[in-house]
């Protein structure tokens, strides 16, 4: 009985380059029910990278180096991966601080974080 025009208005999430990359929620507390537990991004829970190029790859290693987890970067993923925080085994990753590498076009970029189980 009426007109209605709808339409969907936002920012994109797409970087240009890594200057921007971002990790949340720090330190992250899955399960805890808290501010600090796990994010919800596309129906996917965990620690959220954002402001991610359209394609590339995230390395998420320990204090000691030992690489836990490879991510891949895509088109697809709107300049935002979740990771699940398990290891490259499947198993939940410990308590620590851990760094991930976010490399795309040749360029990289270091973050760190924290979980607390």
């Amino acid at each position: 009985p009426h007109f209605s025009v709808f339409a969907l208005f936002g920012t994109s999430a797409i970087a240009a380059d890594l200057s921007g990359v971002r990790v949340y929620p720090v330190p992250w507390k899955p399960g805890s029910g808290g501010p600090f537990d796990s994010a919800v991004v596309s129906g996917r829970t965990g620690l959220v990278f954002d402001r991610l190029p359209t394609e590339g790859t995230i390395r998420v290693f320990t204090l000691s180096g030992e690489r836990v987890a490879s991510l891949s970067i895509g088109a697809a993923d709107a300049g935002t991966v979740v990771w699940d925080g398990k290891n490259r085994a499947g198993r939940s990753v410990a308590s620590g601080v851990y760094f991930a590498i976010v490399e795309s076009a040749g360029t990289r970029k270091t973050v760190k974080f924290a979980i607390e189980r």
